[in-house]
């Protein structure tokens, strides 16, 4: 009877740890802000990047765009409320056993073997959202991108996007 009662705890348990919601994790080892210094028009301008895990992604793809676009809008860094922000961009990868080790672990890239994030984003990478200034305004525009089976990316851009500021009606 004891192994009854354990069976269907065992049971109880594993469904319920499978709940299927949607859950995103942050990766702050994987997280950069910086300067460009290169001789373009971006020149002086921050840059922010993030990567991020994905649990539980939806199989459709149209609410699987919703939900990472909405992630990349909740989080865009306030650095943009200024004008030295130029680019904003968020990696999603699948949470799986391969990618959950830089949870806790920078990028190692040497030594007897090496661990990179991005060198998994081929196999186990989701979609890339970037959010861009459009010129020196305040106009941004948004795109995100899916890997396909060979690595390459399918671009869809939404229409370009006018952050609201005080005094002045946001444009779609």
């Amino acid at each position: 009877m004891s192994k009854l009662k354990i069976a269907v705890l065992f049971i109880f348990l594993s469904l319920t740890s499978c709940s299927g919601k949607l859950e995103f994790v942050d990766l702050p080892l994987h997280s950069h802000q910086g300067i460009y210094d290169r001789d373009d028009e971006r020149r002086g301008y921050g840059y922010y990047f993030q990567s991020v895990l994905v649990d539980n992604p939806p199989e459709d793809i149209d609410q699987l765009k919703r939900d990472l676009l909405a992630f990349h809008k909740r989080h865009l860094h306030p650095a943009f409320e200024g004008k030295k922000l130029s680019t904003y961009s968020t990696t999603f990868y699948k949470h799986n056993r391969t990618t959950k080790y830089f949870i806790d672990h920078e990028d190692d890239p040497g030594g007897f073997s090496s661990e990179i994030l991005s060198d998994y984003f081929n196999t186990h990478g989701i979609a890339i959202v970037i959010t861009t200034r459009v010129g020196k305004g305040d106009a941004l525009k948004t795109e995100i991108s899916f890997p396909d089976k060979e690595g390459s990316e399918i671009l869809e851009s939404p229409p370009a996007q006018t952050r609201k500021t005080a005094g002045t009606p946001a444009s779609s």
